[in-house]
């Protein structure tokens, strides 16, 4: 299984995961870590410009993980990863080695989403990104 959390700027895990450029991978069996490594994404491979700009059905770098942990994400991005088949969980686990460990373990506190989300970005109320389905 590969998980990802997204962790920026501090190696701590981040919130706001569609605009988040770091994310550590990963690898584990069904209750041990493999290894881990990091994965520095430009600004215009986050999830939020991918999916904005180019769609879903773009590939996109973090397709090939089983589950993505943030401290919160927008409804848009649970969506899109819902029809990825890739499990978001949103924590309030701040350190990512313990969330994977907490994951494994099936201990990992999972936090209701932001149904509140706001955009800082520009897009105004018009902005599709939390709602758009495709």
């Amino acid at each position: 299984m590969k998980i990802a959390i997204a962790s920026q700027p501090n190696n701590q895990i981040s919130s706001h995961a569609g605009h988040c450029r770091t994310f550590w991978i990963y690898n584990t069996t069904d209750d041990q870590v493999l290894d881990k490594t990091v994965l520095n994404l430009n600004a215009d491979q986050t999830f939020h410009e991918t999916f904005h700009n180019q769609g879903m059905q773009v590939p996109h770098l973090l397709d090939d993980v089983d589950v993505v942990i943030a401290a919160s994400m927008g409804q848009g991005l649970l969506n899109r990863l819902e029809q990825k088949q890739i499990r978001a969980i949103i924590t309030s686990e701040t350190d990512p080695d313990a969330a994977v460990a907490a994951y494994l373990d099936h201990t990992l506190v999972e936090v209701a989403p932001d149904t509140h989300h706001h955009h800082e970005d520009g897009h105004g109320d018009g902005c599709a990104c939390a709602t758009a389905t495709a």
